[in-house]
This record gives structure tokens, sequence and C-alpha cells, in this order.
């Protein structure tokens, strides 16, 4: 076949080498009528059949002068074989040749499914009308007199393989136009089936939904028919004082029911007020600030938060900052590539990927290196962080929980913490109450703390003296609960007989710990200098033991490695 044309102005170039006309342009139809006048006909395959050698190589030498590849036939089958040999792209055809004339020649490769589209110009020195008309009739696209003219000839083949050009150029753009609108039409069609879907599932949905509400608004009522009676029952328990214990597992109950945070005991209104708060928060995915004292379990106030929201079948994720060394909390939260740094033997991925649709508690918030802060602001903000030794960036969908025993504010008064990271990590902020400020929880934690540790240690105890839970209740718990549980555990492991006795760590020549609320606070002091003397303070009353049982570190709820590193920070040495 011939080579395609280049791609004249006016003119688009489609995927398979060809050109469509632009009817948009103004000039297009002057560059059309150019390029059939100017074709660019080379190397076409024209097949010279006549039954005169003279004629033959007289065409033969002008068409192949103008650059065709031209092939020769002597007679009608010859013509015939030399088709089937190889599809020429136009035939000069002789109408009259012994054995087989050009009209029927034309009639078996018009009747060729295959070659029917070969354009045949008849030449002969026939020159009456009627064979013209037959020569038409039978598929010529032209007809030549004897004796023909080299300018004629040339011109003529050369329109008609230029209109046979534009024809197999406009067959393959209307096949492509075809096969567009059918893709389209199916795409619609396949398009309109999932809208139907779509309604008809929405419509199901909806319909569940309203159901849903239904059954909850009848829930809803009943439950406070519930709440009402338990209050009533509620009313009428605390005038018998007789049935304290009863009382108390009503209470326990009720705040299950309530809250369904069993593992938080406790029935004050400050702990029952904190509870309400995380009620509140938990099904939505606000950041959360949990502040409290050493010991209060903030903690468990996070897995709370989390056990109730719309996370809760992913695991809670949990990070320390103040467990791990500066230069190795970074890649314990976002992770690192093989090779990052000395001794990445291999890719780790961090504890924010780990946590994508879940949630991650950041423990003791205050204590993060000023130089990471940013990096958790941007994923706060943006949801998106690199790996150490990447630069892919990783995109997440993690609730934050974040916890800490520091005063943020005063951090960021001293440049410790940053302003704006404080305030995207205050969107929705939980303070949990110091044991001291909840006294009437403690005998329901004492209970608690018992029966859990009486069943580990295979210990029965049946009493506590009303003196010893004054004596718990009168004290001023610096370690909280953390605290309360080491000594109840104590109690137990030590216990002689069936009535538990509690040895509190404080003489009668003990003065009493130091905290916010305190009157003989100095205004004037910083809260590195409450933090220092706090610390030697439980030091000296553990005689410098830092870890351990019954040690500093146990005390205070926080990791040993942690005291020392706060030690050495506050410049606090054991005192000979």
């Amino acid at each position: 076949m011939f080579a395609p044309p280049s791609v004249p102005p006016g003119f688009q170039g489609d995927a398979k080498g060809g050109v469509r006309y632009d009817p948009t342009d103004s000039g297009s139809r002057y560059i059309l009528l150019m390029s059939i006048l100017q074709p660019d006909n080379t190397k076409a395959n024209i097949l010279v059949v006549d039954d005169h050698q003279h004629n033959l190589h007289l065409l033969e030498n002008f068409l192949t002068a103008r650059g065709y590849r031209v092939r020769a036939a002597l007679n009608g089958p010859s013509a015939l074989s030399s088709v089937q040999t190889e599809l020429p792209d136009l035939i000069l055809l002789d109408v009259m040749m012994p054995g087989m004339s050009g009209y029927h020649v034309c009639e078996r490769v018009k009747a060729d499914e295959a070659t029917r589209h070969i354009p045949i110009i008849f030449i002969s020195a026939l020159d009456d009308v009627s064979d013209k008309i037959q020569g038409f009739a039978v598929g010529g696209v032209d007809y030549i007199t004897k004796p023909f003219q080299k300018d004629e000839v040339l011109a003529r083949v050369e329109t008609h393989l230029t209109l046979r050009r534009l024809h197999q150029q406009l067959e393959s753009q209307n096949a492509q136009l075809h096969q567009e609108i059918t893709t389209r039409q199916q795409a619609e069609n396949a398009l309109q089936q999932a809208h139907d879907e779509l309604e008809i599932r929405i419509r199901n949905r909806t319909a569940e939904l309203r159901h849903a509400n239904a059954r909850l608004e009848q829930e809803i009522e009943e439950r406070k028919k519930t709440e009402q009676q338990l209050q009533e029952a509620f009313s009428e328990i605390t005038r018998l004082k007789d049935r304290l214990e009863q009382e108390n597992i009503y209470l326990q109950e009720e705040i299950k029911l309530e809250h369904n945070f069993e593992e938080i005991i406790g029935q004050s209104d400050l702990l029952d007020y904190s509870l309400y708060k995380i009620e509140k928060v938990a099904p939505t995915d606000t950041t959360v600030l949990i502040l409290g004292e050493t010991g209060t379990g903030k903690e468990l106030f996070a897995r709370a938060i989390h056990h109730a929201s719309q996370r809760k079948n992913r695991p809670l994720i949990k990070v320390s900052c103040a467990a791990l060394p500066a230069h190795l909390i970074e890649s314990e939260l976002f992770g690192h590539e093989k090779g990052a740094f000395t001794g990445a033997a291999a890719r780790r991925i961090g504890r924010f990927e780990l946590a994508n649709d879940a949630t991650l508690f950041l423990d003791e918030i205050g204590e993060l290196p000023l130089e990471l802060q940013a990096k958790l602001l941007r994923i706060l903000q943006e949801g998106e962080f690199e790996r150490l030794g990447s630069s892919q960036t990783i995109t997440v969908d993690v609730r934050i929980i974040a916890a800490t025993n520091r005063d943020l504010e005063q951090e960021i008064c001293h440049g410790r913490f940053r302003q704006d990271l404080y305030y995207r990590l205050k969107v929705y902020d939980i303070t949990i109450p110091p044991l001291r400020q909840r006294k009437e929880d403690i005998p329901l934690l004492v209970e608690a703390f018992v029966q859990h540790v009486s069943k580990k240690l295979g210990k029965h105890v049946e009493r506590i003296p009303h003196a010893t839970m004054t004596a718990l209740q009168n004290y001023s718990w610096p370690g909280n609960v953390r605290e309360l549980e080491n000594l109840i555990e104590q109690a137990v492991i030590n216990l002689h007989g069936s009535t538990l006795h509690v040895e509190l760590p404080h003489s009668a020549q003990t003065p009493p710990v130091r905290n916010l609320t305190t009157p003989d606070i100095e205004p004037d002091r910083t809260l590195e200098e409450f933090e220092r003397d706090y610390i030697t303070h439980i030091l000296r009353k553990t005689t410098w033991q830092v870890a351990g049982s019954g040690g500093a570190a146990q005390i205070l709820g926080i990791n040993p490695s942690t005291l020392r590193s706060r030690m050495q920070k506050l410049g606090i040495k054991k005192i000979l």
C-alpha cells in the first residue's frame, strides 16, 4: 500500500496515521482541493493490463518515472492471478483482449469482497458512448480512450488514487466514530444501571434507618423510664445505712450502665463529670487532650474514649513520649527506611502508620522534643508525613488522644512547647481529678483492688477496719490511684489473717505533699522548681531508691529511665 501523506493545516491526524478533514477551519475546503490536486501517491502499486506489449512498456515507463510501483499483465487470467498475489492500489485495464475482455476481468474483481474496493480505469480504443456506459456499469471508475496522452493518464491515476485514499480515511473515521458511539452507549447504559441500583440501595437504606431511628427512640424512652426508676431506688437506698455494700454495688452498676466504662471505678461528681465528657466526645473523631496528675489513670480514660468510638474495632496504638530518647522517638512515631541512619537495618513502619483508621494515644505529650512538635502539627493539620530517609508522602486517618501531667501553658511560656500545637491538641480537653479530690471513690477503689489482688495472690480478705479506710481517705495521695493500688497490693502480700491493714508511707512528722491546690505554694516559684522539690521529696522518702517495688519511679508512676533523665535535667543528686 502507498504511504499516508503528512497532515496539512486544516486537517487532524488520527491514531492510525490517517488524516481527518476539519470542517470548522475556514480554509479547509481550499486545502482539501489542493490535497486532491497535489496528492502524495508515490509508492502506490499499479497493475497495468494490456494485450499489446508496446502499450504496456509505454505505460510502465512513465508511471515508474512518476514514482509508482508498476506490475504488468498481458491478458485477463494473468491480471486476476496478479491481483490475488498482491492487491494493487489501482488497475489500468484494456477492454479488448483475447480470451477474457476487460469488462469480464472487472466483473470478476468487483465480485470478490477482498478486491472490490480497487479502482479500475479502462483504457480502450473503443470510443462509443455505449462502451463507456458498459465500463462504468461493470464497476469502472474512469474511461480513457486510445491513443492516450501521458499527462491525461497521470492526472486521472493520481485523481483516483487520491479519491481512494480519502475514501479509505473516511471509512476508517466512520468505523472509529461508530466504535466510539457504541462504547459511549455501553458506558451510558452501565451508568444508568448503576444509578438505578444505587437509588434502590438508598431507598432500602433509608427505610432501614427510619426503622432503626424508631426503635432507638423507643429504647431511649424505655431507658428514661428505667433511669427514673433507678433514681427512685437510689433515694431509698441512701436512707438505709446498713445497706452500704448494696449501695456501692448499685452505684457501680449505675456508672457502668450510664457510661459503659466498667474499668473506671468511682461515684464522685468530679469523676462523673469527666465520664460525661468522655461520653460526649468518644463517638467523634475530635482530638482530645487529657490533663491530670501522675497516677490518675489517663491511659485508662484514653482507652475508654477509644472503646466507645467508631474506631473501637481497630487497636489503640500507644506511644510514651517520655520513654524513648529524642533520637529514637521520631523513628518510633514516623518509621524509617532501610539505611536511613546508623543501625536502620530494615524498613520499619511507625506508630502513625500503624494507627491508620485507628486511635493513637500520645502519653506524656509534654515530653515531646520541640523539633518533633512541628511534624506532629503537620499531621494534625494535613494528615500526612514522610518516613525517615524517604521522600514519599504518606497520608493517614488517625484520631489523636494526647495526655500530660504538665502545665502546657507554662511550658509554652518557657519556650518548651509550641503554642500552635497546644491549640491543635486542645480541641476538647478532659481533666482527670486527683484522688485527693474524690475521696468518696476510695472505698470503691479499695474494694476493687483488694478483690483483684486477693484473687491473683490466692488470699482472702474478709474485713477492712473502719480506721484503715478513714486513714486511706485522709491521705493526700501524691501518686493518686496508682499509688493506692500499689499500697493495697503490698498490704495483701503482708496479710496476716483475714483483716487488711494498710501502712501509709507518711508518718506524723512528714509534711504534707505539695500540690497545685495547697495554700503554701509560693506564687513566684516556677513549675520546674516545684517538680524538682517534689521528686526530691519522693526520693528522700524512698531513701533514694529509683527503681523496683516501692521505688520513687513506681510512686511517681513513670519509667525509671524517665525519672533518671528528669533527675539529670533538674540537677537532682543524692545527698550523702
